[in-house]
């Protein structure tokens, strides 16, 4: 904490890496360190070019992920869905489908409707379905569902592969 609050006051910039993982981190022991979480979420939104695909995805992951235990870890981050709201469209041929699909779930989850965000990211992954495995598929569908973005060829594509690998 003392360490990416020196950074947020002035200090060098984070590693994104490290943003990443201690989002990542809290969200998989099930630990909503609010304080700290909201300094990530700053830092995050600040250096969000700065970050690779799996590092945003994760990241984005774990504030979602965070709401089903605490709603407030969630919400600290809504300057950094909107942000990633902004930049996963200019630069979706750098994700891979399993990025896609973390960031998919993980705004559906955390109840960013972000249109635009879907379809952006719908196009990509319609040329990578071939790539994706049972759970990405079912995740992808679940997250289109959940946000109300209705994607005829991709959800086609989703059924077809997911029959394929049965």
């Amino acid at each position: 904490r003392v360490a990416l609050a020196k950074s947020e006051a002035g200090g060098a910039p984070p590693q994104c890496q490290a943003l990443s993982n201690i989002t990542w981190s809290l969200a998989t022991v099930q630990c909503a360190d609010i304080e700290l979480l909201q300094i990530a979420a700053r830092l995050s939104c600040r250096h969000m070019k700065s970050f690779k695909p799996f590092e945003l995805s994760a990241a984005l992951w774990a504030f979602a992920k965070l709401d089903s235990i605490e709603p407030v870890a969630c919400a600290c981050a809504v300057d950094l869905f909107q942000a990633a709201a902004e930049h996963i469209p200019a630069n979706v041929e750098q994700f891979s489908f399993r990025c896609l699909v973390m960031i998919a779930w993980a705004f559906a989850t955390a109840r960013h409707h972000d249109e635009r965000l879907f379809r952006g990211i719908a196009a990509q992954m319609l040329l990578m379905v071939q790539s994706a495995q049972c759970l990405e598929l079912s995740n992808a569908a679940w997250a289109f569902g959940a946000a109300g973005v209705r994607e005829d060829r991709l959800l086609g594509e989703i059924s077809r592969r997911s029959m394929r690998q049965l």
